[in-house]
């Protein structure tokens, strides 16, 4: 009730109760999601592909079908190495964060100048990039692959200026979640609008999970635990579902791919696919 946007799609989803990332961190998982493989054995790999040598399995497929395919990210230019994953993994364009960019006013955070304001702005402004391609897609009755990496649940939570490692993290998280669902629910009235809504795959799912002492105070010192790789993975489908489908089995971030492509009816190699 929380989240009725999640609600909404849950409806007509599947739902992996038993989701896990690959690895706990962005770069290793979101190559993982796009590309239907296990992490390389270092990034250095992943960041020396050469321009055309993309992984396999998704966009690749999906782009010589002739969909348009873009990430959208809040972080600026020459702030982070995401962007080289994303061209690995066979994005078309990235859309990021510029400087010209003129930022909202975000209420309760501090001066527009603070990073907790910052941040939330700069989320979205990426949004409202987003919908604005929504909409150019659907005038042009163009296919695309659109994904959107907000930063708002990125520990540290943008939510207590002067005490950011303290209060209750289940609760701070649930409000987190709570705007993103609000943002969620913007996408879909702009798909609703444009009536693409049922006519597209949806998925939610969380890169990694909590991974330090601050976002779970029981880990201890020098491991890691089921927090760190445990997330959420909903596949919202609604030309092939009319219900909530639970998949109780075991699941992973390779997995999403080739679940992504047969949904949409790709015929393809799947030698390639790890998942």
């Amino acid at each position: 009730s929380q989240f009725p946007n999640l609600k909404r799609l849950r409806e007509r989803s599947f739902v992996a109760d038993r989701h896990y990332a690959t690895f706990p961190f962005t770069q290793c998982a979101i190559f993982s999601v796009f590309s239907s493989w296990y992490p390389l054995d270092t990034l250095h790999r992943v960041r020396g592909f050469n321009a055309g040598q993309i992984a396999p399995d998704f966009l690749d497929h999906l782009n010589h079908a002739g969909y348009d395919s873009v990430a959208f990210s809040p972080l600026p230019p020459l702030e982070s190495a995401d962007d080289v994953i994303y061209g690995s993994v066979g994005f078309k364009s990235h859309v990021e964060l510029s400087p010209s960019d003129v930022l909202p006013e975000v209420a309760g955070l501090g001066a527009q100048s603070d990073w907790p304001a910052h941040r939330v702005a700069s989320d979205i402004t990426t949004l409202h990039k987003l919908e604005n391609q929504l909409d150019q897609w659907s005038t042009a009755h163009q296919k695309f692959v659109a994904a959107y990496f907000p930063q708002v649940g990125h520990f540290p939570y943008p939510d207590q200026l002067h005490d950011w490692h303290g209060g209750d993290v289940r609760t701070r998280g649930r409000a987190i979640l709570a705007m993103e669902d609000q943002w969620l629910g913007e996408i879909l009235d702009h798909l609703s609008k444009n009536q693409q809504l049922d006519h597209t795959v949806i998925v939610v799912f969380g890169d990694h999970g909590r991974r330090n002492i601050h976002e779970n105070p029981n880990l201890r010192r020098g491991t890691i635990d089921e927090t760190a790789f445990h997330v959420p993975l909903m596949i919202y489908s609604p030309r092939a579902l009319d219900h909530t489908e639970h998949i109780t089995s075991l699941t992973s971030h390779i997995d999403i791919a080739p679940t992504v492509l047969d949904l949409l009816g790709v015929q393809r190699n799947t030698d390639t696919e790890q998942g």
